[in-house]
Formats: C-alpha cells, sequence, structure tokens
C-alpha cells in the first residue's frame, strides 16, 4: 500500500517545491500593461475635456493638459526595468513628453525618468520607451503623467517591475 503512494507523496512535494519557487519569484515582479482610460485629467484648464473609447483617451480640448496614469507597485521598494507609453500624436506637432513619477509617501521627494514622444509619424501608434529607471522609492506612488498635445492620445502603458521588497 506504502509503494503505491510514494509516486503520488513525491508528486505533492514536488508540485508544492514548484508553486513555492513561482510565488516568491515570477508571481510578484512583472509586467503590467494598462489602458489608457484608467489616466485622469489633473486639472481643467479652461474648456479642457478628455473622451475615452476603444483606443485610450484623447485629449479634446483646443491646448495642452496633464494627465495622471496610475501604476500599481508589486513591491514597497523597487527598479523599474523598463516602461513605455503607446500614444498616437493625431495630427499634432507639438512638443510632446511623458514621465514615470515615483515619489515617497508623502510626496516630498520624487525620482522622474522622461521620455520624449518622436516628432514623427504624426498619426498612428508611437511606442515611447522609458527603458530603465531606478525607483527605489519606498511606500509611496507611482504614475505616468504627461503634458498631452491636443487632440493626441494616449493608448496604453506598461511598467516592468523588478529586485523589489516588501
Amino acid at each position: 500500500m506504502f509503494k503505491r503512494l510514494l509516486p503520488r507523496i513525491g508528486s505533492a512535494v514536488l508540485s508544492i517545491g514548484m508553486l513555492t519557487s513561482l510565488a516568491s519569484d515570477s508571481l510578484a515582479l512583472d509586467s503590467k500593461f494598462y489602458h489608457g482610460t484608467l489616466c485622469v485629467q489633473r486639472s481643467q484648464i479652461g474648456s479642457s475635456k478628455m473622451s475615452y473609447g476603444p483606443g485610450g483617451f484623447k485629449n479634446d480640448a483646443t491646448v495642452a493638459d496633464d494627465f495622471v496614469c496610475p501604476i500599481v507597485r508589486d513591491a514597497s521598494s523597487s527598479t523599474v526595468s523598463d516602461w513605455g507609453v503607446r500614444v498616437d500624436r493625431n495630427g499634432s506637432t507639438a512638443a510632446w513628453s511623458v514621465r514615470l513619477k515615483s515619489c515617497d509617501y508623502d510626496g516630498d521627494v520624487c525620482k522622474i525618468s522622461t521620455a520624449n514622444v518622436p516628432a514623427t509619424p504624426t498619426s498612428g501608434l508611437i511606442l515611447v520607451d522609458g527603458g530603465s529607471v531606478d525607483s527605489q522609492i519606498a511606500n509611496g506612488p507611482m504614475y505616468i503623467i504627461s503634458s498631452v498635445p491636443a487632440g493626441a492620445l494616449i493608448h496604453s502603458y506598461r511598467v516592468t517591475e523588478s529586485g523589489g521588497t516588501d
């Protein structure tokens, strides 16, 4: 009887070991992709407004306005090994940059990584790659902020965290 159970016990131990390994290594720190509709308008400048659609959000104002896009952190302290934003200039030729901000809990100390949106093409999706940044400010919020030109869109954004601790 015991000889018949031995393979099952061994299989169970192996499975538990694999799940423990996965839980500690790959489930906590990974890439997250966010839809642009999570972004919100930071302020109301004159007639500023935004519209949401399947392609994210669009700044429907006649002027550029700041938009903030939230990020859920996997660990209280981590390094951003990669980040980026997918945008559409939608005909705009204005200067445009996106910033990844990581701040302490009180918002007193922030680390910022900036990536510029290329001037061309003026329509169609453009991937703005922010690369890696040291964002080891523990326990505080992390978000994307951008002054989006009139008529332009933020489609989606992504963040990859690594090396975190809780």
